[in-house]
C-alpha cells in the first residue's frame, strides 16, 4: 500500500476520572460512554512537567480549543472533569470503503492525563473565533488537598515510611528506586502530619530523594536523577541520533548556598559539607557553597513515549559536531528532567522538548 509523509493526529477524551477513567490514571483506561470525544477541531496546546519540589503541582498544562459546540464547552465546564490528550502521527495508512485513513487511537501515546482547573470561553478580537481556554494539572488537586497525621513505630525503615505515604497520596507507582536507603530506619519512630505533599518532599529530601508526578503516576528516585543501583541504562534508553533532532545545546545552572557552622564540643565552627553527586561541580568561597549542574537541551517531533525520568541515549553527535566542538555536547547517556510538548494542530509546532542530565 502506498505511504507519504506522516499525518500529526490526536484524540481529546473528556469524562469524570470515575464513569469515563474507571478511576485508573494510571493505565488510562477510557470508555466511550459518559465521554465527550474528538480529533478535528483547531487547537494549540502546551504541556510541561518537571521535577522542581517547590512547585505545588508537578505540571503547566494549557489548552486552546477553537469553536467548540455547546455540548463540548458545557463538558470541559463540568466539576471534576478529566482530560486525555493522545497525539503524535499515522503510518499505517489503513482506509475504509470510502477512502478515508483509518487512524489507530488506541496506539497514540498519551501526552496528558489529569483534571481540568480552570476554563473559560472568549471571543477572539481579532477575528470571529471562539476561543476556549482550559488549565489542566495531573495532580494539583490532590496534592493541596491530602491531609496526613500518622505515628510510625521505633524501628520502621525509612523506605517503609516512603512506601506508605506514596500509597497514602494515592498515585499508582511508575518507579520506585530505594536502593540507598538500605535498611536505614527511625530508631526512635517518625510522626507525619499536615499536607502529605509537603510531608513526602520534606522526607524525601531528608533521605536524600525526590518525587514528581507525571500523568497521574509517581516516581520516586535519587535527587541527582543518578539511576538505581543495577539499572541497564543503555538497554533501556530512547535512542535519538542526530537527524531526529531538530534543536540542541548544552546547558548550565548555579545553585548556591550560605554554609552555617554546626557548633558542637569536638567540631566547633566548622560547616558540616555533604557529598558531592558524581553529575554536580561544587565550589566554596567566603562561606558560599556553590553547585554547578551541567546536561542538554534538545528537541524533537513530538514524541509521547518518553516520559518524565526515562533514560535517552545520544549516538552520532560527534558527526555533526565533531571533537567536542560545542562544549559539553557529547554521545552518552542522559535522563529527562523536564519534558515540554508543543501540539498545534492541524497547523504550527508538533514537538517536544527534553531537559537531560548526564547519567554517571
Amino acid at each position: 500500500m502506498a505511504q507519504g509523509v506522516p499525518l500529526r493526529v490526536y484524540q481529546v477524551t473528556i469524562g469524570t476520572e470515575s464513569a469515563t477513567f474507571s478511576n485508573t490514571p494510571g493505565q488510562h483506561n477510557s470508555s466511550q460512554m459518559d465521554a465527550v470525544i474528538f480529533n478535528n477541531i483547531r487547537m494549540e496546546g502546551q504541556v510541561s512537567v518537571d521535577n522542581s519540589p517547590t512547585t505545588t503541582s508537578s505540571d503547566d498544562v494549557e489548552f486552546r480549543f477553537y469553536n467548540l459546540n455547546k455540548t463540548t464547552r458545557q463538558a470541559l465546564m463540568q466539576e471534576n472533569a478529566t482530560l486525555m490528550l493522545k497525539a503524535g502521527y499515522d503510518t499505517s495508512w489503513q482506509r475504509d470503503s470510502e477512502g478515508n485513513i483509518i487512524t489507530e487511537y488506541d496506539s497514540l501515546p498519551i501526552i496528558f492525563i489529569g483534571g481540568i482547573v480552570h476554563a473559560y470561553t472568549r471571543k477572539d478580537p481579532s477575528s470571529n473565533d471562539v476561543v476556549t481556554v482550559v488549565n489542566c494539572s495531573s495532580d494539583q488537586k490532590i496534592r493541596n488537598m491530602t491531609k496526613v497525621s500518622v505515628a510510625y513505630k521505633p524501628g520502621t525503615t525509612k523506605a517503609a515510611v516512603i512506601k506508605d505515604l506514596v500509597k497514602r497520596l494515592g498515585f499508582p507507582v511508575s518507579r520506585m528506586e530505594l536502593d540507598s536507603l538500605g535498611d536505614t530506619a527511625y530508631s526512635s519512630g517518625k510522626s507525619v502530619f499536615g499536607q502529605l505533599d509537603h510531608a513526602l518532599t520534606r522526607i524525601c529530601k531528608e533521605c536524600g530523594l525526590q518525587y514528581s508526578i507525571h500523568n497521574g503516576t509517581i516516581s520516586i528516585l535519587r535527587s541527582d536523577d543518578q539511576p538505581a543501583k543495577g539499572s541497564d541504562t543503555s538497554v533501556d534508553a530512547w535512542l535519538y541520533t542526530p537527524a531526529q533532532i531538530m534543536e540542541l545545546d548544552a546547558y548550565f545552572e548555579q545553585k548556591s548556598v550560605k554554609l552555617i557552622a554546626k557548633k558542637s564540643s569536638s567540631n566547633r565552627g566548622k560547616a558540616k559539607v555533604k557529598e558531592t553527586p558524581e553529575d554536580e561541580s561544587v565550589t566554596t568561597k567566603n562561606g558560599i557553597r556553590t553547585k554547578t549542574r551541567h546536561g542538554i537541551m534538545m528537541k524533537s517531533q513530538l514524541n509521547g513515549n518518553v516520559k518524565m525520568h526515562d533514560f535517552v541515549k545520544l549516538d552520532g553527535l560527534n558527526a555533526v559536531m565533531p571533537d567536542g566542538s560545542d562544549g559539553d555536547l557529547k554521545d552518552g547517556v542522559y535522563r529527562a528532567i523536564r519534558i515540554d510538548h508543543s501540539i498545534n494542530w492541524p497547523d504550527g509546532e508538533w514537538s517536544t522538548g527534553l531537559k537531560l542530565v548526564e547519567v554517571q
